[in-house]
């Protein structure tokens, strides 16, 4: 078990949405209570207009890639199932082709 884990740039690797919520329910199996949890990957968020879905949550970019892509609902579903607080506001850097999310969480008891 884990006081803090940060997982950058991994997640949006993911095949489907099912892929990536068992990726990410195994990151919150091995951390502890209290723990914090870092969590970079791509996202939708600003960028809604410029990409096209592709299927299960994977998205054709504008920087010609395909990539599992957070967006704000899986956010809300993903923090309300296994019981997270936010440490810092959600963070998205967009540089014009691709958006970049940052979430730190508190796994509560």
């Amino acid at each position: 078990m884990f006081h803090h884990i940060i997982c950058n740039a991994v997640l949006h690797f993911a095949k489907n949405t099912t892929h990536f919520e068992l990726m990410f329910a195994e990151l919150i199996r091995v951390l502890k209570p209290n723990g914090t949890l870092f969590v970079r990957m791509t996202s939708n968020i600003g960028i809604e207009k410029l990409i096209e879905p592709i299927k299960g949550g994977v998205y054709y970019l504008p920087d010609e890639t395909e990539r599992f892509l957070l967006t704000r609902e899986l956010i809300n579903d993903i923090v309300k199932a296994h019981k997270l607080s936010f440490l810092e506001p959600i963070k998205t850097v967009i540089q014009d082709k691709r958006a970049m999310t940052t979430l730190v969480l508190i796994k509560n008891l």
